[in-house]
C-alpha cells in the first residue's frame, strides 16, 4: 500500500495542463499579457466559473445557514488575489515553482505546479507546499478551496517551449507600423501556425470606428508584403474601464464569494452591457424568505466590497446592479 501510495505522489501534472500553463499565451500568439490572475473561464459576455455544491433542503436550516452570514461594514483589501499571494509566499520559501491557479470547475481547486527533477523524492515536497497553501487559505478564511500539487518536471518545459513557434518576422513590423500611427495595442497575438492576428487596442468607441478599418488595412499590407496570406484580422476595443472589471473588480468580489463556503456560491459572471451588471448563482433551492434574506445579505457584502477604498475609484463612478440567483435561477435580491 505504502509503495502505491507514493507511486500516486510522484504523478506528474498532466501535460495538456502543463502546455496550457506554461505557453497559452504563445499558442495563441500572445506577446503582451498581464501577469494578474483571472478566474479560468474568460468569456466575451464575462467569466463563467460554475461548480457543484449542496444546498439546504429544509426551511429551518436554511434560516440557521443565513444567521451565520456576517453583514461586513467594511474590508481590508489585499494588495494581490489569492494565487499571488500564494505564489509570492512559496517563493519566499524558496519552492521552484511552475505556475499557481485556481480552478472552480467542477470544483475549488488551487492548483500548484512545482518544478523538479525526475530523480527526486517529490513527496516531502508535496506535503510541505500543501501545508503552506493550507495555512495562506486559512489565514484569509477562504475555506471552500482544495489543494491539488503537481510535479513539474523541468525536462518537460524544455521540451515544450522549444516545440512553440518562435515570433514572426514581420511581427516587428507590424508593431511599429502601428505605433508612427498612434495606434494604442494594449494586448495582441500573432500566430502563423491558425494563421490569425489578435488585437486589442485602447480607445474610445468612436476612435476606434474611425481607425478600425485603415488599422486592418495596415497589418494586411504588410501581411502580404511578407508573402503571407490568408490570415484572419480580428480587431477588438478595450478600454481602461474594461480592464479594470475583468483583472480587479469581479476577482475582488470572487475571493469573498466564492472563496467561502458560507455564500454557498455556484458561479460568478458579469456583463457590461448596457452595464456592468454582477451575477452570482448560488445552490440556494428556492425563493423563501429566508432565501431571500440571503441574498441580500449577499449582495450588501458585495457592495461593501466595491465600495472599499482600492475598489471604489476603478467604478468610476458608473452604475451597476448585482443579480444573485437561486438553484432555480430565481432572483432572490430583489
Amino acid at each position: 500500500m505504502k509503495k502505491i501510495q507514493k507511486e500516486m505522489e510522484q504523478i506528474n501534472v498532466p501535460k495538456r495542463k502543463l502546455e496550457e500553463t506554461i505557453n497559452s499565451a504563445i499558442e495563441k500568439g500572445d506577446r503582451r499579457v498581464r501577469r494578474r490572475k483571472i478566474f479560468t473561464g474568460t468569456a466575451a459576455a464575462g467569466l463563467f466559473l460554475t461548480i457543484s455544491l449542496g444546498y439546504f433542503s429544509t426551511s429551518p436550516a436554511m434560516a440557521s445557514f443565513v444567521s451565520t452570514i456576517p453583514i461586513l461594514n467594511s474590508i481590508i483589501e489585499p494588495e494581490s488575489d489569492i494565487t499571488e499571494r500564494i505564489d509570492s509566499k512559496l517563493n519566499a520559501e524558496n519552492i521552484k515553482l511552475s505556475y499557481v491557479s485556481a480552478t472552480y470547475r467542477p470544483d475549488k481547486i488551487i492548483e500548484v505546479g512545482v518544478l523538479s527533477n525526475n530523480n527526486e523524492d517529490f513527496s516531502p515536497i508535496k506535503e510541505n507546499v500543501t501545508n503552506i497553501v493550507k495555512d495562506v487559505l486559512q489565514k484569509d478564511k477562504l475555506d471552500a478551496f482544495s489543494v491539488k500539487v503537481f510535479k513539474v518536471d523541468k525536462d518537460d518545459i524544455q521540451k515544450i517551449a522549444k516545440a512553440h513557434e518562435k515570433p514572426a518576422s514581420f511581427e516587428k513590423e507590424i508593431m511599429d507600423t502601428l505605433n508612427d500611427h498612434n495606434i494604442n495595442v494594449v494586448a495582441y497575438g500573432i500566430s502563423t501556425k491558425s494563421k490569425e492576428v489578435n488585437m486589442k487596442i485602447k480607445a474610445s468607441p468612436e476612435y476606434f470606428k474611425d481607425i478600425k478599418q485603415n488599422t486592418e488595412d495596415m497589418i494586411r499590407k504588410i501581411l502580404v508584403s511578407n508573402n503571407q496570406t490568408g490570415y484572419s484580422i480580428n480587431l477588438k476595443r478595450q478600454d481602461e474601464y474594461d480592464d479594470n472589471v475583468a483583472i480587479y473588480i469581479v476577482p475582488s468580489i470572487g475571493d469573498e464569494i466564492m472563496g467561502k463556503k458560507m455564500y454557498n456560491a455556484t458561479s460568478i459572471s458579469y456583463t457590461l452591457d448596457p452595464e456592468l451588471t454582477i451575477i452570482i448563482k448560488t445552490s440556494i433551492p428556492d425563493s423563501s424568505a429566508e432565501s431571500k434574506e440571503f441574498g441580500t445579505r449577499m449582495e450588501r457584502n458585495i457592495k461593501t466590497i466595491l465600495s472599499s477604498e482600492k475598489t471604489k475609484p476603478l467604478l468610476e463612478g458608473k452604475p451597476y446592479s448585482i443579480k444573485i440567483y437561486n438553484k432555480e435561477q430565481e432572483q432572490i435580491n430583489l
